[in-house]
């Protein structure tokens, strides 16, 4: 990634082929212009490849996904498809089983993201949930970021500043490793009364029934291990 400030001073060493991308940097081969959410699960944005111009659109929120589709496209010119034919691909994707997908039923909209959390990763939902448009109190249910070693708590904390960054109206953490988010929300202002911690998936459950009303947009993130994906089958059942 060419937005990358450590990769970026690669650029002259490297002596293989090498195509930078990015969004920041437009001095990077292909980058990504006039990103912009044009429905309740879509993308479009410009690519500029060398002296090409092509508009496209993903069928997914968010910049990470725009970074994403436009390494496809590098590979895809590599291999000698047209911008136009990698457009025509990328409409068709459609993400991974519980990566970001969204879902609407009885009113409430789910961002279900269960598959796997990292800061960087929770910090991308987080980001999604801020700028999807749609009415509604944006609710965060966060669990545990697994295998984090001694970086554990300082990363967790960190969750809690994006947590406010991006304009949470109220935080649910479940595990005992996300208190540590909320402890890093409330050190950067968030209200400590719209924060409830859970133990366990079940009491997260039991609570979400009386929280949840129509037009909540609620996201959905932890590490694959916590089993968030039991709190997303019990809210699309609410």
């Amino acid at each position: 990634s060419g937005d990358d400030d450590m990769l970026i001073t690669l650029k002259e060493s490297l002596e293989f082929e090498h195509i930078y991308y990015g969004i920041e940097n437009k001095d990077c081969d292909v980058y990504a212009d006039n990103i912009k959410q044009t429905g309740a699960n879509e993308t479009t944005f410009d690519v500029c490849f060398l002296n090409e111009k092509c508009s496209m659109t993903i069928p997914v929120l968010g910049e990470h996904n725009v970074k994403n589709a436009l390494a496809a496209i590098c590979v895809a010119k590599r291999f000698g498809l047209t911008l136009e034919e990698t457009k025509e691909a990328l409409q068709k994707f459609t993400p991974g089983k519980m990566r970001q997908n969204i879902i609407e039923l009885n009113g409430i909209t789910v961002i279900n993201d269960c598959y796997n959390a990292s800061p960087s990763s929770v910090e991308a939902g987080l980001k999604i949930l801020n700028q999807i448009g749609k009415s509604g109190r944006k609710i965060a249910i966060l669990g545990d970021m697994l295998e984090m070693g001694e970086l554990s708590e300082t990363a967790h904390k960190a969750v809690g500043g994006y947590v406010v960054n991006n304009k949470v109206d109220y935080l649910i953490t479940v595990g005992p490793k996300s208190k540590d988010i909320a402890k890093g929300a409330v050190e950067c202002g968030f209200d400590k009364n719209a924060i409830s911690t859970f133990d366990n998936n079940k009491e997260v459950n039991e609570f979400v029934d009386k929280l949840l009303e129509k037009d909540d947009i609620v996201l959905v993130k932890a590490s694959r291990g916590m089993k968030l994906e039991e709190v997303v089958e019990h809210i699309i059942e609410f």
